[in-house]
């Protein structure tokens, strides 16, 4: 859970307040939470700001690993009601305008590695603006590149544009979606990670329908800036779900234009049995003049690469054998890194898998050795991958921090 915790009083300073303030958060940081004080310039009792806060509007640092923003208050020495109330009030003034710190891009990236890294989330959800920003703004770019290196989709979702949305979303929404995606593709992004994922909600919203218009205007005129003549093959790339309530027509336009390799299913709220969309969407899917290996491929097979529950792996190998294992070793050359590695949603890093000292990578009980995580490609080097990865196992299954293994020894 993100919480954000305002306060007129926080350590350095002293007093009842602040130590309350933060021996509570200390409490809530151990449970996993992720929070950010917005607080004031510390001074009291003695009403003296030190070097680094004079003159700032304000500060942002970390105190035992809680985010904290410091925002400018009149601090004077002058115990009055004026003085008092200047106070107050110029906290008040900044504080607004420094609450949009809250949406700071780098605690947005420690979330992401907390949620996909920890806790073991499949991807992340974005809406078309974040915080009224456009997604071609350039501060985003991080996390489209950290993304592309864990691999996993960004899940887009319209935002209510103020401007448009009398109608309650109904047409502002494919709008809005569909000018996000322009957005992207004009600013290049697909150029600079050509396999960054996003899973657009709506069946790829105007686009299907007007990819021949979409075309010409690519063509004729300065839409793009890029001299590339295909790049509105770039809209090709979205992932797209399901969700046109039902709709067959619709949905087979996006097949014609998408195909079933970037279809996954899915519908739109609400999801219950009386209400829902859930039998409408597998119907028209169902009713969908494709071969029904590609409809396997709409349902489940695009959603799922590897499939892991809290006892372990099981892998599909190509003579359609299931193997359950409790731990998986990758150790597969380097050339199939994008070919095979990126489906089981393994970080990558310039090509390679990253990896922590024991071989480990960002999933869960999932291990690489060999060229797939190394540039040496020596092969003494990369058995000793293999084994290391090996004794780390046996390390987790025996509980020891340290692993021996001679053979048996004769008395």
């Amino acid at each position: 859970m993100k919480i954000l915790f305002l306060t007129q009083y926080f350590p350095p300073e002293i007093g009842g307040a602040s130590s309350r303030s933060s021996d509570l958060l200390k409490h809530i940081k151990c449970k996993g939470h992720n929070i950010t004080v917005l607080s004031e310039m510390p001074h009291y009792p003695s009403s003296f700001l030190e070097k680094k806060y004079r003159g700032k509007f304000i500060v942002r640092e970390r105190m035992d690993t809680i985010r904290v923003i410091r925002s400018f208050a009149f601090v004077s020495k002058r115990e009055s009601f004026i003085q008092r109330t200047k106070l107050y009030i110029s906290f008040l003034i900044s504080s607004i305008i420094n609450s949009k710190e809250i949406n700071d891009i780098e605690a947005s990236l420690e979330e992401t590695d907390r949620a996909l890294g920890k806790l073991g989330l499949q991807g992340v959800q974005i809406y078309s603006r974040i915080a009224g920003e456009p997604l071609d703004t350039p501060k985003f770019r991080s996390l489209y590149q950290k993304m592309a290196e864990y691999n996993l989709p960004i899940w887009l979702h319209p935002e209510t544009n103020p401007a448009l949305d009398m109608d309650r979303g109904l047409y502002s929404w494919p709008y809005e979606t569909t000018s996000a995606m322009l957005r992207l593709i004009q600013s290049g992004l697909f150029y600079e990670f050509p396999d960054l994922k996003f899973i657009i909600h709506h069946a790829g919203a105007m686009v299907p329908f007007f990819a021949e218009r979409l075309k010409w205007f690519a063509s004729a005129t300065k839409l793009f800036s890029q001299p590339d003549p295909k790049i509105h093959e770039h809209f090709r790339k979205f992932y797209v779900d399901t969700a046109l309530y039902g709709h067959a027509p619709a949905l087979q336009c996006a097949y014609e234009y998408y195909g079933a390799d970037h279809m996954l299913f899915g519908t739109d709220a609400p999801l219950g049995p009386r209400w829902g969309m859930i039998e409408g969407t597998i119907a028209s899917i169902e009713r969908l003049a494709i071969p029904d290996a590609d409809k396997e491929k709409i349902f489940s097979k695009n959603a799922i690469d590897i499939e892991k529950n809290e006892k372990g792996f099981i892998v599909t190998i190509e003579n359609g054998e299931k193997v359950f294992s409790n731990y998986l070793i990758i150790a597969t050359g380097y050339k199939h890194v994008n070919k095979f590695v990126k489906r089981l949603r393994v970080k990558i890093k310039k090509q390679l898998i990253k990896i922590d000292l024991d071989n480990k990578t960002n999933i869960p009980n999932m291990y690489a050795a060999g060229n797939c995580c190394t540039n040496n490609k020596q092969l003494a080097k990369n058995v000793g991958d293999g084994c290391n990865a090996a004794v780390s196992i046996i390390k987790i299954i025996k509980k020891r921090k340290m692993y021996l293994d001679y053979g048996p020894m004769k008395k």
